[in-house]
């Protein structure tokens, strides 16, 4: 219940253009949301985190640590473990 109203908050925040009240604000999660709010953005209702990679501009999903693992098990099973796309790419240069 308190992800979602963080994330709530967040998303009503960041497209509001004001940042939250920091003594609202108790987790991790949301300390570190705090913490780079000015790199905060929402793109189809969705957060994103933006990042400046030599000048190019790169979005990441803002996911909270809850669900991170469970993000990345499904993500593997979509798509095979990386280490299964180094070990294939390395196979394929011998």
């Amino acid at each position: 219940m308190m992800i979602l109203f963080l994330a709530y908050l967040f998303v009503r925040a960041v497209t509001n253009k004001n940042k939250p009240n920091p003594v609202e604000i108790t987790s991790k999660d949301g300390k570190t949301l705090l913490r780079e709010f000015h790199k905060l953005t929402i793109k189809r209702g969705v957060l994103y985190g933006v990042l400046n990679d030599n000048g190019e501009e790169k979005c990441h999903l803002v996911f909270p640590s809850a669900f991170r693992e469970q993000a990345l098990r499904c993500a593997r099973d979509d798509i095979g473990h990386l280490r299964s796309f180094y070990e294939i790419e390395y196979i394929g240069q011998i």
